[in-house]
């Protein structure tokens, strides 16, 4: 089995294969029906991950379907997982869902074939907009996020959390966030640059950063910069 996963994090499949142990059935193609010994299985010796159960298909081949969808990683700092592995690890490159199979051989030469799905989530879509604005005056800074909708799946989303930067230094400036009951989709944000009648600068930018989580957890974010202007200076001299 394997848990969903955001995509972008490595999917962890768990190999839960086991030995049946000896027992008894009743076959019933005798008459009077019988009942049979039945010895337990062999150790399980190999295993083989697969992405299409075709027998005729080499190791080889099956390295090349699972190479066309993403890249086979580590568990815990361990060398990179294949497909002969007992447990492995695999980051696929889009979101979906993928039925992937699993072959147990035991010592005797049997073999089981089992599938079940894996679901990689398709990450929220952050998005933002903003206005340029005059100085004394409060930027709207406009959300338009939304999740995934076409064949990927996607989760709804519930929390909103806004950083604002100075952009001169970097400098955090405020921290805004927004859960699924509080949330506004247009918020108004004053910033007071440090304008001077005797500077050249006329302008200043702040940078905007929206994150936004799913209610599965999966997170994206996305940037904006918003602009204020400095407000002119009138001034006139009556002198001749």
């Amino acid at each position: 089995n394997a848990n969903p996963v955001c995509l972008g994090q490595k999917t962890l499949f768990n190999n839960t294969s086991f030995i049946e142990s000896a027992g008894t059935r009743i076959d019933s193609c005798f008459s009077p029906p019988r009942v049979i010994n039945v010895p337990s299985g062999g150790n399980i010796v190999s295993w083989e991950w697969m992405l299409d159960p075709n027998v005729n298909l080499t190791g080889v081949q099956q390295y090349a379907a699972w190479d066309a969808l993403g890249d086979f990683k580590s568990i815990n700092g361990g060398p990179v997982t294949n497909i002969n592995d007992k447990d492995i690890a695999f980051q696929f490159d889009s979101c979906g869902t993928y039925t992937v199979w699993l072959r147990a051989t035991d010592s005797n030469g049997c073999d089981s074939l089992y599938s079940f799905d894996v679901i990689v989530y398709y990450l929220p879509e952050p998005n933002l907009s903003t206005e340029e604005v005059c100085q004394g005056n409060c930027t709207p800074i406009i959300d338009s996020s939304y999740a995934q909708t076409n064949a990927c799946i996607g989760n709804p989303l519930v929390l909103w959390e806004y950083e604002i930067y100075n952009a001169v230094n970097n400098n955090l400036i405020n921290s805004i966030s927004y859960d699924s009951i509080t949330y506004e989709d247009t918020t108004c944000y004053e910033f007071f640059p440090p304008c001077d009648l005797f500077s050249s600068i006329m302008s200043y930018d702040y940078y905007i950063w929206l994150t936004v989580t799913d209610s599965f957890g999966c997170v994206d974010s996305i940037m904006d910069t918003a602009t204020v202007l400095c407000q002119p200076i009138a001034e006139f001299d009556s002198s001749d």
